[in-house]
């Protein structure tokens, strides 16, 4: 569960155990937020990153006297403030306190043109709307061609390790989204072994507006379910049919 921790009555809801949660809950770090600057080349901003980051740290991630804590943290908004080196040891701070640490990209580049970044300090990777554009449209090959190294990234991670890729599209509340592209979308998901979250962009601030995110059902492939093969194998051998197993059959179809 990823959380915006910066919300009112999160941080209350985590810390009341009667609440019931998940066992993993993720706090998104939006450096764009959180760092009002830029913290590049320069070695002074480079630290007020640090403090600022340790503050949130402390103030929300790390609170004495807490009785549940998250878990995690999800780093996003880090290329347009911080370059790989400091990314990698806000990772390490982070990790120090025994939060699990994943990292947050996105269009229009992903990890493209990302250099020295050490995935060993990373625990999984979200991914924004990979698969499916903001306008319900699917994400064309062309425009996947950026995220070929974030995708050799994550495999070659999960090889090696326990390593959790999360596809999180975002659609917008008017947005049409198809049948197709929706089983595209997972079809890719599976393939990469990736979690897929497909989310209206409302159901992000309303929990009563959340959908599954189950895969949709291909055209008569209701017809491979257990339940109708048995029935179907029931009537193809079966010479004389009784009024109950035509009460069944009513039943299912």
């Amino acid at each position: 569960m990823v959380l915006d921790h910066t919300q009112p009555g999160v941080v209350e809801t985590v810390n009341d155990e009667d609440v019931t949660i998940g066992p993993h809950l993720v706090a998104r770090l939006d450096l764009l937020q959180v760092l009002p600057f830029e913290a590049m080349d320069d070695e002074i901003n480079m630290q007020k990153a640090i403090y600022l980051i340790s503050e949130v740290l402390h103030q929300y991630l790390r609170k004495p006297d807490q009785r549940r804590y998250f878990t995690g943290v999800l780093l996003a908004g880090w290329r347009e403030r911080v370059h790989t080196t400091l990314l990698n040891g806000i990772a390490k701070l982070l990790s120090a306190y025994g939060l699990e640490i994943y990292l947050e990209v996105g269009p229009p580049n992903f990890l493209d043109q990302v250099e020295k970044l050490n995935f060993g300090l990373f625990a999984g990777i979200v991914m924004r709307n990979g698969t499916i554009l903001e306008n319900g449209e699917r994400r064309d090959f062309f425009a996947m061609d950026k995220m070929k190294t974030t995708t050799k990234a994550f495999v070659s991670q999960a090889c090696l390790r326990p390593f959790l890729t999360m596809m999180w599209d975002t659609i917008d509340d008017d947005a049409d989204l198809s049948h197709a592209v929706t089983r595209r979308a997972h079809m890719w998901c599976s393939y990469h072994g990736a979690v897929p979250y497909f989310v209206r962009r409302c159901a992000l601030t309303d929990i009563f507006e959340v959908r599954t995110c189950e895969e949709p059902l291909a055209a008569f492939q209701w017809l491979k379910d257990r339940r109708v093969m048995t029935v179907h194998e029931k009537f193809r051998t079966t010479r004389v049919v009784s009024i109950d197993l035509l009460h069944i059959r009513t039943a299912l179809f």
